[in-house]
């Protein structure tokens, strides 16, 4: 599930996630690609909509918290077992503290906010003293490391006595 593919960061995680289909050899299947907006009335309507195709996913991949929010609640509703029923992963800030709360806690893939907001004042900065405005200009693409967090909402307990 993703945000409006019009802004960049919608984009850019529907990118990650076809590369990591390509790369595990998954093949693309559009009706499990949901693209809204990141409200959680979104990701509510797309999980619903999720289990009324022919098609019921066991994970979900959500691109942001909001989206998050919305479909637990629609998950819950549908008295469907997190991570039994569907596993459950989200894209996240650093800072959403509730992730490690739910019952079971979320697995995220954090993003440093501190660091984007340093890096972005530093080019604001950058081009204020600089007070030069180029034509075409280029933008610059900066790439940020992701640390991805591994909850219960992903993790299928094992049959075998005591194993998880």
């Amino acid at each position: 599930m993703d945000g409006p593919l019009e802004q960049s960061p919608a984009r850019g995680r529907l990118e990650g996630y076809l590369k990591a289909l390509k790369e595990l050899n998954i093949p693309k299947n559009d009706d499990l690609i949901k693209v809204g907006s990141w409200k959680s009335e979104s990701g509510k309507a797309f999980i619903e909509e999720l289990f009324r195709g022919p098609i019921k996913p066991d994970a979900v991949f959500i691109a942001n918290m909001e989206l998050t929010l919305g479909s637990m609640v629609a998950i819950k509703e549908m008295n469907l077992k997190i991570p039994e029923d569907l596993a459950v992963l989200s894209f996240s800030g650093t800072g959403y503290y509730w992730a490690a709360i739910t019952d079971p806690p979320l697995t995220t893939i954090d993003f440093p906010i501190d660091e984007i907001g340093k890096k972005a004042i530093e080019i604001l900065l950058k081009k204020i003293m600089t007070k030069k405005r180029k034509k075409n200009q280029k933008y610059k693409k900066f790439t940020i490391k992701t640390h991805l967090t591994v909850r219960g909402s992903t993790l299928k307990k094992n049959k075998l006595k005591g194993a998880v």
